[in-house]
Formats: C-alpha cells, structure tokens, sequence
C-alpha cells in the first residue's frame, strides 16, 4: 500500500470514526433521555395514583423511587392491603412492567452505547498513531487488514446502535 493511501485511508477512518462517534452519542442521549422521561412520568403518575388512592401526599411525594416501586409491586401482587388497594391493584399490574422494561432499556442501551464509543475511541486512536507512522506502515500488509476491520467497524457498529435504540421503542 503507498505512502499517500494509507494516509488517506487513516485520515478517512478517522474523519469518520469522529463524526459517527458524534453523531450516534448525540442520537444515543437522546433516545436515553427520552426513556428517562417516559420513566419520569410513569413515576408521577405512580405517586399521583397513590395519593388519589388516600395515601399521604407528602410522604408519598417524599419517598425514594425505590419505595415507591415496591409499594406498587406489593399493591400489584395483593400483599398489602390498604384501603385505596383493590381500585389500584390492576393499574399497578400494568405499571410494574413497564418501569422494568424502561429500566432494562435503559441499560441495554448504555451498554451499546459505552461499547460503540469506546471501540471507535480505540480505532480513532490508532488511525491518528497510524497517520504519525505512515511512513514506517507503508510497506507492511497487515495495515491494509486493518483498513478492512475499521471500515467494517464503521458501517456494522452505528447500523447496531441505531438498530438497539429503535428496539427499545415503546
């Protein structure tokens, strides 16, 4: 490979690996931050439901999340009985799994996320390393394979990005 091709092959990857790095955060934010509003509100609509339901406003506005979801989930499975429970017990059996599957979402989606961005972080990094020794790779073979592993890298890696964060669609 020449001296001038894989320059313009590593500089190309790495133009590139910044823009897809870019622009698949932005677009992973932002379906994170969408999920955390979906969840936001499942968690009003949980506290509202139960202070309609003639538990305490402040202590019910006050609670961790996490006291809040077991209380639902002891609603949904009829082991606490209150006298707001029965009119509740089916709306907190839709809701329990919604806020787990919005929490497993969440997750599976910074995963890719973290996955994604620091692959492209370590190929950035050795396009950059690769364009300051161009000149001792020029005659090796093992440079080219790594032009076809980067260029797979960027074409499968944002397509499944993309593709995880449309899965967690509701």
């Amino acid at each position: 490979m020449s001296e001038s091709a894989l320059y313009y092959a590593l500089s190309t990857i790495a133009q590139c690996g910044a823009a897809l790095a870019a622009l698949i955060g932005f677009f992973g934010l932002w379906r994170l931050d969408r999920l955390r509003d979906q969840q936001a509100a499942l968690e009003r609509y949980l506290r509202r439901l139960l202070v309609d339901r003639g538990f305490s406003e402040p202590d019910t506005m006050a609670l961790p999340i996490a006291r809040i979801i077991q209380a639902t989930r002891s609603v949904a499975d009829g082991t606490w009985s209150h006298p707001g429970a029965p009119e509740v017990r089916a709306k907190c059996q839709r809701i329990v799994p919604q806020w787990g599957d919005l929490q497993g979402q969440q997750r599976r989606l910074m995963v890719v996320l973290i996955s994604f961005l620091l692959g492209t972080l370590v190929l950035l990094a050795a396009a950059i390393v690769g364009i300051a020794c161009v000149k001792q790779l020029e005659n090796l073979t093992w440079p080219l394979w790594l032009v076809y592993v980067a260029s797979v890298w960027l074409a499968g890696a944002p397509v499944y990005v993309v593709w995880q964060a449309a899965r967690s669609s509701p």
